[in-house]
């Protein structure tokens, strides 16, 4: 009875112990840390459970290890979990960060080292990386660089062709193209014109090639050139010489220089038409002087003068103009209107000498009216035939409308 009773009291202690450790793994299940799974390993080393926690404590200190590798990202950290976890279904994903961290060392070394032969052994070893373009795009741009740098120092004509046939896109292709230009076009046509030496010359050549740098040396034979043809001008020191000049060089700095000279010479030349007091004498400064200053004054004398000498010489009468009648009061008229008539056959030249010189030419049979200031005339008439003596008479106008109509008669009597 006494036996019975000790092996009630076992079999109770151990179903004590037994629902004790049932109760401490469910405990562990659910807080499922590694701390709780030690910890039960350690109270229960020999648990029917033991193996199913290991299990669960190797996935805990497995994925544990597996953030701490991918918080470090670095090769050392992802090779010691692949080496502690040869096995793991991380293994492949690690593997893959192993590589990329390889490669975006290598990149960067790549980058820094910025070398034909860096970026060729990147691409070598890592074939399908996303840097594959770049680095394709760096060794082209290298070599670009490096083979332009060659063209420049080479400066030959082959040299730049074969730069445009290897690097079509390049950055300095177009430069290329206008260095072949200036070889094949503008060195020649700048040879010529050095050769030929003139202004005209390089003129045309500024003209055509004004972008390129031979346009400076163009400016510079130019500007020589016309330092040397003004010194001349000077030295020669005419009217001609000078206008020539204008003509020359239209745009040149001495222009500025050439209207106090000019007009030093009209004044010396209309000095002298005055001094001489003729017909030849003003017809030359009106001839030399188209535009004077003094064109105005020499037209009024030179009408003067050939009046004067009709008037001299054997004329016939010349009776006044008829003044027609007038509407109002003309006494406060300062003009007079003349209304003249060619009846001859030749062409007549009728002149007013007065207040107001004037000379008018009229085709046979053409009419005109003029207007002129009012005061006292002398007025004189021919025609182009030598045979035709001249008429002169003198004449008033006071306001009003004149006329007069010139025909020839055979007793050649004008009225």
């Amino acid at each position: 009875m006494k036996n019975t009773n000790c092996f009630i009291w076992i079999a109770f202690v151990l179903a004590l112990v037994s629902c004790k450790v049932e109760k401490d793994y469910q405990k562990a299940i659910s807080k499922n840390n590694i701390e709780t799974y030690e910890s039960y390993l350690k109270k229960y080393p020999k648990s029917k459970h033991k193996d199913e926690v290991k299990v669960k404590l190797f996935q805990l200190n497995q994925e544990n290890d597996w953030n701490l590798a991918k918080f470090e990202y670095s090769i050392n950290g992802f090779t010691k979990f692949i080496e502690k976890y040869p096995d793991s279904k991380y293994l492949t994903l690690a593997k893959e960060n192993i590589y990329n961290i390889k490669e975006g060392n290598d990149w960067g070394n790549a980058t820094n080292l910025n070398t034909i032969i860096a970026y060729e052994s990147f691409i070598k070893t890592y074939p399908n990386s996303a840097h594959t373009y770049t680095a394709n795009k760096r060794i082209y741009e290298i070599k670009e660089s490096r083979d332009w740098l060659e063209t420049l120092r080479d400066g030959g004509l082959n040299a730049y062709k074969n730069y445009i046939k290897n690097y079509t896109y390049g950055p300095n292709y177009d430069l290329a193209l206008k260095e072949i230009f200036i070889i094949e076009v503008v060195e020649p046509a700048w040879r010529l014109a050095k050769k030929i030496n003139t202004y005209q010359e390089y003129s045309n050549f500024l003209f055509s090639y004004s972008n390129y740098p031979q346009a400076d040396l163009a400016k510079s034979e130019m500007y020589k050139i016309e330092v040397k043809k003004w010194q001349k001008t000077i030295q020669v020191n005419t009217v001609n010489a000078y206008n020539n000049f204008i003509n020359e060089f239209p745009n040149s700095v001495f222009i500025s220089l050439i209207p106090e000279k000019l007009s030093a010479f009209e004044d010396k030349a209309w000095s002298n038409a005055e001094r001489a007091n003729s017909i030849s004498s003003y017809k030359k400064y009106m001839n030399d002087y188209p535009d004077g200053v003094y064109y105005g004054y020499a037209e009024k004398r030179l009408i003067d003068l050939e009046v004067k000498k009709i008037f001299s010489g054997e004329h016939g009468f010349l009776p006044p103009m008829q003044k027609q009648n007038s509407y109002g009061n003309t006494r406060y008229l300062l003009v007079s209107n003349l209304k003249i008539k060619n009846d001859t056959r030749y062409e007549l030249t009728v002149f007013f000498s007065g207040v107001d010189s004037k000379k008018i030419i009229l085709s046979p049979n053409e009419e005109t009216e003029i207007s002129i200031d009012n005061g006292d005339y002398k007025v004189a008439a021919k025609v182009n035939n030598p045979s035709v003596r001249p008429f002169a008479g003198k004449d008033s106008f006071k306001g009003g409308i004149y006329s007069s109509k010139f025909y020839i008669e055979t007793r050649t009597y004008f009225r």
